[in-house]
């Protein structure tokens, strides 16, 4: 076994030990924080007595109510937080990175850094940063796929930089199995296994085999309307399911997932796609087909009562339709606005 083996699977055996003692630390803590919150909501029910004898009672039932639920809310952030560390964990467990770049920056060209690139970032209880995210923005120099100069966006400054490596690996919890040193993915050996594996139920995440124009498109924050189009099998899906995985990321202080429509075909494609954003920590947005968007719509113009008629099993939908636009009369009323029901700044569409 090769010497950089060896100290690759040192450093992801450590780590994974590491990963390991604070998930059990956290999980600790979580059980911890739900006994305390119970038992003083218990302490709170029984202490808790209105007095409204007069304005003086009044005030300090009032701030007493107030102590209460800042306490109470204080558990409901602590929960939070712990929940997440803990999710952040269960994400990482199964394969703490897939990538690393050792990268030298325009400002110090003699000192190389090294990141470690994920399904999700992870800091440890120093606060070092020991995986990053593979939406941050640095993770986008191991995208682009190239060695030697580059640069990335980070708060709108573009940031020069040269990558001297470009390292993907195969793990297994805490078990390397390989790992390949690479400048264009279309010709690792990663990629191409992962694509001759065999199909499965349901589309899986691309995060570690993702190509430059994939990145491009998936990035991209510029512009509002993005029409994705490539023959079938091409990646499409993949790469929207990737770009909403991407736009939470990047916008999580205003939108959620249950912000974002994702319109498919049929239920069995919404199965097919439900699998992906949760493996990436997101929780999956509100998925409607064609169907279930227009019966909503005709509902909300003419009334929660009214039918829309189904499309039979079968058929074809295109053919309907063309049979129905032969014989419609077109009149002002049945058009409307589409800035007032649809966020043109969210569509995604696949062609």
């Amino acid at each position: 076994m090769d010497k950089l083996f060896v100290q690759e699977q040192q450093r992801l055996t450590d780590l994974f030990q590491q990963l390991t003692v604070e998930q059990q630390h956290f999980l600790q803590l979580q059980k911890q924080n739900q006994q305390q919150a119970l038992q003083v909501k218990g302490g709170l029910a029984q202490d808790a007595s209105l007095n409204m004898a007069n304005i003086s009672d009044n005030l300090d039932t009032f701030a007493a109510l107030e102590a209460m639920n800042r306490e109470i809310d204080q558990y409901h952030f602590s929960a939070s937080v712990l929940a997440n560390k803990i999710q952040q964990l269960k994400l990482l467990l199964p394969a703490a990175y897939f990538s690393k770049i050792v990268v030298r920056f325009a400002d110090e060209p003699t000192e190389s850094e090294t990141f470690h690139i994920g399904i999700t970032g992870y800091q440890n209880w120093a606060g070092e940063d020991v995986v990053y995210d593979w939406r941050s923005p640095i993770a986008s120099l191991y995208y682009d796929q190239v060695l030697g100069a580059s640069a990335y966006t980070a708060n709108g400054q573009i940031i020069e930089a040269t990558i001297d490596l470009r390292r993907q690996f195969q793990i297994d919890h805490e078990r390397l199995l390989g790992y390949f040193d690479t400048q264009l993915a279309v010709e690792d050996p990663l990629l191409i296994e992962v694509l001759a594996q065999d199909h499965q139920q349901y589309l899986t995440d691309i995060t570690a085999t993702i190509q430059k124009e994939q990145n491009q498109i998936i990035r991209d924050e510029q512009t509002d309307a993005l029409i994705i189009r490539g023959v079938a099998g091409s990646g499409k899906t993949s790469v929207v399911i990737q770009r909403i995985a991407y736009l939470l990321y990047r916008n999580r202080q205003k939108v959620k997932a249950s912000d974002v429509l994702l319109l498919t075909p049929n239920k069995l494609f919404s199965d097919y796609v439900s699998h992906v954003l949760p493996t990436l920590g997101e929780e999956n947005p509100w998925q409607a087909t064609y169907q279930q968007l227009l019966t909503q719509t005709v509902q909300q113009i003419l009334g929660p009562t009214t039918a829309f008629a189904d499309w039979p099993a079968g058929t074809s939908h295109l053919a309907q339709l063309t049979t129905a636009l032969t014989t419609i009369t077109v009149s002002v009323d049945l058009f409307q606005n589409l800035s007032n029901g649809l966020d043109t700044t969210r569509l995604l569409a696949l062609v």
